[in-house]
């Protein structure tokens, strides 16, 4: 009797870490990368779009300088990701979040107001500082 209750309680912990797998795969998660080298970067405009599930969306990446233009600023100027929703007429901007050069975009980003397969991420800076910027990382929900 107590080899079929282990045996039992085996059997639902696999089943539970199963589903727990099966549960995360289903939920939106999409990698990006990109290039900043003047002052913005257009996931719409490369092509660039992500999947993601209504509700929050979360960011977590990194970025740094791979290259200095002659005459650069001597300062950083911030980075700003904005989620946006591609649609019929404008596009919908779904949140953002702010860095500076020495802070990694982590945390929430905005809320997906529908399931979709259109979302992009817009990357810029205010303008062109001379720094180079490269990145990558993944948003989810």
């Amino acid at each position: 009797m107590k080899k079929m209750k282990q045996n039992l309680m085996a059997i639902a912990t696999v089943m539970a870490t199963s589903f727990a797998f099966a549960t995360m795969t289903f939920a939106g998660s999409s990698n990006y990368s990109f290039t900043l080298d003047h002052r913005v970067v257009d996931g719409s405009d490369n092509g660039t779009y992500h999947s993601l599930d209504k509700g929050t969306v979360y960011i977590d990446g990194g970025h740094y300088e791979y290259l200095t233009d002659k005459g650069a600023l001597s300062t950083y100027n911030n980075i700003t990701y904005v989620l946006y929703r591609s649609r019929f007429g404008p596009d919908k901007s779904c949140g953002s979040i702010e860095c500076d050069y020495y802070t990694n975009p982590s945390g929430k980003i905005g809320t997906a107001d529908e399931k979709s397969s259109k979302y992009y991420l817009q990357i810029y800076k205010v303008e062109d500082d001379g720094h180079n910027i490269k990145g990558s990382g993944t948003i989810y929900n």
